[in-house]
């Protein structure tokens, strides 16, 4: 969803998305929301439309970097930012069609011309590099910097004036950063490191120290590297395609892993862009790779030489840590087999729901996360499903609210996709019918789509934990119904029925779902001198938001009452505690409280307060 550089109101369309209104969201989901433009806080409710609010936006995105990666470096996690190759000139190539200028964006270019400064000049390229790197070196902390040759780049073949582009580009890198004194260590990035045809290509061009990272699966073409050079495999955690639905990929990333540890890489490093939902596939990254021994003695950890025993044990010990040992067993044999299975969509794993929508006029401006349109009946497709059925029986046998809490988030999920292959199936009829211009069967489709509609949403908000989620509600939301529903078709339907559509033929604006009161994120850290500054969302008839919390160690509960920012959007500040505490929110729903979490107050969400040097400066 890149949300980094997203926003409900982007005139430009990047990434398939159009401009919606949170107000106009559906199922209760515009509740959600504070204010009609949504995306981070480095983008801010209005999206920049000049000179001065995007200098604002570049500024937030300094401090952004500056907090997380002080806060990695104290952790003693890397950190890595980069930019795609060449900065300066392409010559043209199988993939380019005429030579030009990649990297510098054409008002930067324009800025140069006016100076008299030629973006082909290399002089003038490692000059940009070296203002790159002197940014960083003001604004944030950084251990590697890398460089990344683009996404599809050799994949048909490059000529020797691309390559020789590529290695001239290197060296400037270089160069620029040698000037400055080497604050941070080069690398380089790729899709598929090197060319297709030769994964060495630039082995020669940066020092062993300098870590070469490969997104292809397999750690393809690390074998081929020098045994010194620094590598880094990659595996994907998930796949964009699938951004709406749970992806089980332990069987990809043990053989990632394997692959890894196989070609003697140096590390590995998953690509995703979800937390919550990517629970197992995370986990078992660690429990691939993380070695465990004596102090003092040598750490050995050799990889399960039989994948499917090895995944079958994973999902279990998974299971019982999140859900208990009363179903821990059943919940990793219906996750297990699912997995065991293969790719998303294979016979027997699970299935895949969601893809890429290609607009016929743009066919580079898709979007990810679009719910198929399926041929089969629902009669049919539904069968694939039946491990959901098998989850909601199990349900009654999880024991403490804890459990049930993160069960549920998972039932949801799944009965989430369920119901969007159900969906999928009455669009292809609908638009069938459309195309045939049946449109009194297209508008009865429709009506039954809009009530799945309202169950999708229903189960996504009531399970939602932090962004992620919310960016899989905007994406159901502006995609799948606005833009290929609305936008699509409501037009010709109007014109053909020739009446204006009756009122449910859209789905409700209310929540339909259960009260809640939930932070998002819960926040488990800070540091010493900082607040706590919660984002608390009360939806359903709930009053009288509260937070309550108190040191570690018992005493008295301080009680705060919730800020109402917009909507169903509160927000809750704890000034500069001194150490560790603990805290709960609660509302009323008549003679009822509702809390977060929700085995409060008897097990409540814990803050550890860090203490430690002041932040990271170039000073």
């Amino acid at each position: 969803m890149n949300a980094d550089n997203h926003h409900t109101h982007r005139p430009d369309r990047i990434w398939g998305f159009a401009m919606r209104n949170t107000d106009l969201f559906h199922a209760g989901a515009k509740d959600l929301f504070s204010q009609n433009g949504y995306d981070s806080d480095v983008m801010g409710t209005s999206y920049p439309q000049d000179v001065s609010t995007s200098n604002q936006v570049f500024n937030n995105a300094g401090i952004m970097l500056n907090n997380a990666f002080s806060h990695a470096r104290n952790l003693g996690v890397k950190t890595a930012v980069g930019t795609e190759l060449p900065m300066g000139l392409e010559p043209k190539g199988p993939e380019v069609n005429k030579s030009w200028i990649r990297g510098i964006p054409p008002r930067l270019q324009q800025r140069l011309a006016d100076k008299n400064m030629d973006p082909k000049d290399p002089e003038v390229v490692k000059t940009i590099y070296r203002g790159v790197f002197e940014r960083i070196m003001k604004t944030h902390p950084l251990d590697y910097y890398w460089l990344w040759s683009w996404e599809v780049w050799s994949n048909y073949g490059v000529n020797k004036a691309q390559i020789k582009a590529f290695k001239s580009d290197i060296k400037l890198a270089e160069e620029a950063l040698d000037d400055l004194g080497n604050p941070f260590q080069l690398g380089l990035g790729a899709w598929r490191i090197g060319t297709v045809d030769n994964h060495a290509e630039f082995d020669d061009i940066l020092p062993p120290e300098a870590p070469f990272y490969g997104l292809w699966d397999e750690a393809e073409g690390m074998e081929m590297l020098k045994p010194d050079r620094i590598k880094w495999a990659a595996t994907w955690a998930e796949e964009d395609w699938g951004l709406l639905q749970p992806q089980l990929e332990l069987h990809r990333i043990y053989n990632d892993a394997k692959a890894a540890v196989d070609k003697k890489t140096n590390g590995l490093i998953a690509k995703h862009w979800r937390t919550r939902i990517l629970g197992a596939n995370l986990g078992s990254m660690k429990d691939l790779l993380w070695a465990y021994g004596p102090t003092g003695q040598p750490m050995i950890k050799a990889i399960d030489k039989d994948k499917n025993i090895w995944i079958q044990a994973f999902y279990l010990d998974w299971a019982e840590r999140n859900f208990g040992s009363e179903v821990a067993h059943p919940v990793a044999e219906i996750f297990s087999g699912l997995d065991m299975a293969g790719e998303p969509g294979s016979p027997g794993a699970i299935p895949s729901v969601t893809g890429w929508d290609t607009d016929e006029e743009d066919t580079d401006n898709g979007a990810p996360g679009a719910i198929d349109a399926i041929e089969d009946s629902w009669e049919k497709e539904q069968k694939k499903y039946d491990f959901v059925s098998q989850l909601e029986a199990i349900r009654s046998k999880v024991i403490g609210p804890g459990n049930l809490n993160r069960y549920d988030y998972w039932l949801k999920s799944m009965q989430v996709m369920k119901l969007m292959a159900e969906y999928g199936t009455i669009k292809y009829r609908f638009e069938t019918e459309m195309d045939e211009e049946r449109f009194q069967e297209a508008l009865d489709l429709r009506i039954k789509m809009a009530r799945l509609f309202e169950q999708i949403m229903t189960l996504e908000i009531e399970k939602m934990v932090n962004t992620s989620d919310l960016g899989e509600i905007i994406n159901l939301e502006i995609l799948n119904w606005y833009q290929l529903m609305m936008l699509k078709w409501d037009d010709k339907l109007i014109k053909g029925l020739g009446s204006p559509l009756p009122k449910n033929a859209n789905p409700v604006q209310e929540y339909l779902g259960t009260p809640f009161i939930k932070a998002t994120p819960a926040t488990s850290q800070i540091y010493l001198g900082e607040d706590l500054l919660l984002k608390v969302h009360v939806m359903g008839d709930l009053g009288d938001p509260m937070l309550h919390w108190r040191y570690l160690g018992g005493g008295s509960y301080q009680s705060i009452p919730l800020k109402h920012r917009g909507r169903s959007v509160f927000e809750a500040i704890i000034e500069n505690p001194e150490k560790d505490f603990e805290y709960y929110l609660e509302a009323g729903l008549n003679d009822q409280k509702m809390v977060f979490p929700v085995s409060a107050p008897v097990i409540n969400n814990v803050v550890i307060v860090i203490d430690r040097a002041e932040k990271w400066s170039n000073e």
